[in-house]
């Protein structure tokens, strides 16, 4: 919901808990007042200027957050998401510590599978959040990727950790993040699944005869304009982009199994230089 007018907001707000307690009370569900949060998103001039501003639901008053936690992903106020790759660090850290206790009494296929389980899946988990994030913050998730390698692999600190990382045949952090936001938009446009991503993308049309560059390709969408960083890692606008920017063969594949496939050989040959065993440069945190 966008913010222009403090009452305004507060009545549309209600309106529209009202309608959810209407919903649950048909359902047989509880809506607890007390327990519910709302989070004001946006500048930091703007967040100064509503420091003050109070939210009302049904009589009582809405505690504003900070940072709210929404299906187990820590959302601030600024989008940084410093909160959530700290709480995500310190997960993997914890689980990583404890696989390399048990180390010593586990063959390699257990331990893969022990960090798929507690460690990469939850640096995949709403990855796509992370895109376009700084460096320094992508580099905390990678080093906790580089970390898992090395405890799989059983090397030292020091030693290098590409040619693991090709080994394993695991994308960079800045790979996945965009493997992910290509996977939702090929499921979006081919499966209209969920239904609110699928509104957000429209096929690209010529509005003339003339057969240009871009008629050639039959599967790309239009591109929103974005004037600011953090529109651009709206899914609006960068599942376009991105999904452009694939090769046709990928996204003319015939099932998603394919798709996947595809992309993830296609994404792991335009970031990995396999002769040098190096990251490219555009794919580094």
């Amino acid at each position: 919901m966008s913010l222009c007018n403090v009452g305004e907001t507060e009545e549309k707000l209600d309106e529209i808990m009202r309608a959810v307690k209407n919903w649950m009370d048909a359902k047989q569900l509880k809506l607890n007042e007390d327990k519910s949060e709302c989070l004001l998103v946006g500048k930091k001039n703007d967040l100064r200027r509503l420091a003050t501003a109070t939210l009302r639901m049904h009589g009582t008053t809405m505690e504003v957050k900070h940072v709210v936690r929404d299906l187990g992903v820590l959302v601030d106020r600024h989008l940084s998401f410093h909160d959530q790759i700290n709480n995500v660090v310190k997960a993997t850290g914890y689980h990583l510590k404890n696989i390399a206790f048990i180390k010593k009494y586990l063959d390699e296929k257990t331990i893969k599978m022990l960090v798929h389980n507690y460690v990469m899946s939850k640096l995949d988990y709403c990855n796509s959040l992370y895109y376009r994030l700084p460096n320094y913050l992508l580099k905390r998730l990678q080093n906790v990727m580089n970390r898992a390698a090395r405890l799989i692999k059983g090397l030292p600190r020091r030693e290098r950790i590409t040619p693991p990382l090709i080994d394993l045949h695991w994308l960079p952090i800045k790979a996945r993040i965009i493997y992910k936001i290509c996977l939702m938009t090929y499921q979006a446009l081919h499966f209209e699944r969920p239904k609110y991503m699928n509104n957000l993308l429209s096929a690209f049309h010529l509005d003339t005869s003339m057969i240009l560059r871009h008629s050639v390709d039959r599967h790309r969408l239009i591109e929103p304009r974005c004037n600011s960083d953090i529109g651009f890692r709206a899914f609006a606008t960068c599942a376009p982009r991105l999904y452009n920017m694939m090769p046709e063969n990928i996204k003319n594949s015939e099932n998603l199994q394919i798709f996947k496939k595809k992309l993830k050989t296609h994404l792991f040959t335009e970031c990995y230089d396999l002769n040098e065993k190096c990251i490219k440069q555009d794919y580094r945190c």
